[in-house]
């Protein structure tokens, strides 16, 4: 019989909502505890009648894609609605409010403003969105919320990635609501400054799991962990996992990212490098989930998503602590193991965050050697899987053993979602990541007897890899010794986290906290009443700028105020 390889994956979803509005206040002193960010965001509303629909087909959403394998969980509606406010003047801002992209705007009756704005992708699951070309001034913050009381934001400047164009966190159900405030004196200006655009809005469909909402089943229907998940696989939390094991519990994430119109689900594991004075934020996956820079610049990664034993909830269940990291870099991939390294843009900080030490030993030929796994089947909540290196299983003529680890599944079993999931040797050690199948039976994921797993194996990975893991997370010769995401000798002080080129300059202490090489009242930050980008300051426009003058620096590089 003929042998097929296949991979695995996954994608995302979700929903948004539209209330009611009064006059102005000032926000809570600790929102995101108890939920009020969420009420004084409904309350401050500007009422408008406009929506900003993105629906999405079902030709659109279940488009054949011969060749992908990846576990596909929603569409990206392209929209380019853009909302700006620079034909408007201060005094013509009142409170009823005035129309203005696809929502309205309002005085906040202390010289600032409010903007609101609601976007709707029928029958989404959860919703999330792309920006491009976003520029807030100081003080103006952007938030989006949905019906259930979930609030990501504030968005502030060009985004969290520094460049005007991110992809937003994802909210449940299928409309979300936006608000841009302003709380400065600057109005005119900042009016005429402040913008984005709705690039893409992405439609999460029933096939991603954190969107769902269905009443919890009494009785599982033939599966240890979801309904949807075959019946081999099994539940991390009823599982008896190896001490040396359970670290993986704290380093595995659920992957949402966008790929061409589609969004996805993998699974990564974070990875520690050698420099054991800080944890550099490395995320190890498969190059058949994200292999090129925007794919990675998309991604939003869960971690500590889990479930109980028992009578597990596999809908997903808000609670305000999700651990959630947004955004990534692309620092090194490689198909011929079928590995990537990204680099997230923010340190998980969520208690028991855990970064997985590897091994770059060879034993795709080691017989019989123990392989132990978490992944999210289908997206699902963690999943326990165990595997026998099998070197008597047939090979596909794509994956050679050796480049990748060819074995038998011992307890559990992996699906669609779990492609990219770190496979470990009994010291917890990570040897691989998870390619897919290669068998005669590829249908049935429990059939171990017509199927081997497959990993691309670590030591083939690591020549890649090896600058970043074994160079302190400096690959390259960059050092980013605070992990604040800035390199030396960009970063003035790469001992402070809180002193690098994207700080905001503090006028009274006698440090140059913004690294532009001007001090308190030197910097122009201290000198002005305007909340425009200072010098040193990225930016797209010239309007961007207290200056006026936006330059770039080189000549493929990007734009600072001058």
């Amino acid at each position: 019989m003929n042998r097929a390889p296949t991979a695995l994956g996954l994608l995302a979803l979700f929903t948004l909502s539209a209330c009611a509005v009064s006059q102005p206040s000032s926000p809570p002193t600790s929102p995101q505890d108890d939920g009020s960010l969420f009420e004084w965001l409904v309350q401050e509303e500007v009422p408008t009648d406009s929506v900003l629909h993105a629906p999405v087909t079902d030709a659109e959403m279940n488009a054949p894609l011969p060749g992908d394998p990846r576990f596909r969980v929603g569409y990206s509606k392209q929209v380019d609605a853009s909302v700006s406010f620079g034909s408007l003047q201060p005094h013509q801002l009142s409170w009823a409010g005035t129309p203005a992209g696809f929502g309205a705007i309002r005085t906040n009756g202390a010289g600032g403003f409010v903007w609101s704005g609601e976007i709707q992708s029928a029958d989404a699951t959860a919703v999330k969105v792309h920006f491009t070309d976003f520029y807030l001034p100081k003080h103006a913050e952007l938030y989006l919320y949905d019906a259930l009381g979930e609030v990501f934001g504030p968005y502030v400047g060009m985004g969290p990635l520094g460049t005007g164009e991110f992809w937003s966190n994802t909210l449940t159900g299928d409309q979300i609501s936006l608000q841009v405030r302003y709380e400065g004196k600057d109005t005119l200006r900042t009016l005429d400054a402040a913008r984005f655009t709705v690039a893409e809005v992405g439609h999460m469909n029933d096939r991603f799991p954190l969107g769902k909402r269905r009443p919890k089943p009494g009785t599982q229907a033939g599966s240890n962990l979801c309904p949807d998940n075959a019946s081999c696989i099994e539940n991390a939390s009823c599982s008896s996992i190896p001490s040396a094991i359970q670290a993986a519990q704290n380093a595995a994430a659920e992957m949402l990212f966008q790929s061409g119109r589609y969004y996805y689900i993998c699974t990564g594991t974070l990875i520690a490098d050698r420099d054991t004075s800080s944890n550099t934020p490395y995320l190890l996956t498969a190059h058949h989930c994200i292999s090129k820079g925007r794919e990675a610049s998309s991604l939003e990664a869960y971690f500590q998503y889990e479930t109980t034993c028992g009578s597990p909830d596999c809908t997903y269940a808000w609670d305000g602590n999700f651990p959630r990291v947004l955004g990534s870099t692309l620092t090194a991939t490689t198909s011929g193991s079928d590995s990537t390294l990204l680099l997230l843009d923010s340190t998980p900080n969520f208690t028991g965050a855990t970064w997985l030490d590897w091994d770059n030993t060879p034993v795709a030929n080691n017989n019989g050697q123990g392989l132990f796994r978490i992944s999210h089947p289908q997206g699902f909540p963690q999943a326990y899987s165990t595997q026998d290196v099998d070197t008597s299983a047939g090979t596909c003529s794509t994956i050679p053993r050796g480049d990748f680890i060819y074995s038998t599944d011992t307890y559990g079993a992996t699906e669609g979602g779990s492609s990219g999931s770190a496979v470990l040797n009994a010291d917890g050690k990570i040897v691989g990541q998870l390619y897919g199948a290669c068998g005669t039976n590829l249908n049935d994921v429990c059939d171990s007897q017509a199927n081997a797993t497959v990993d691309g194996a670590f030591a083939v990975s690591y020549g890649t890899f090896a600058a970043y893991l074994d160079n302190g997370g400096g690959g390259g010769g960059c050092t980013d010794a605070d992990a604040d995401g800035f390199c030396t000798p960009e970063d003035c002080n790469d001992n402070d986290s809180a002193i690098n080129p994207g700080a905001a300059e503090i006028c009274t202490d006698g440090i140059d906290n913004d690294c532009n090489g001007l001090v308190d009242s030197a910097d122009p930050a201290c000198t002005t009443t305007c909340d425009l980008g200072a010098t040193g300051d990225r930016c797209h426009h010239n309007s961007d700028c207290c200056s006026d003058s936006c330059r770039r620096n080189g000549r493929h590089g990007p734009r600072y105020c001058q």
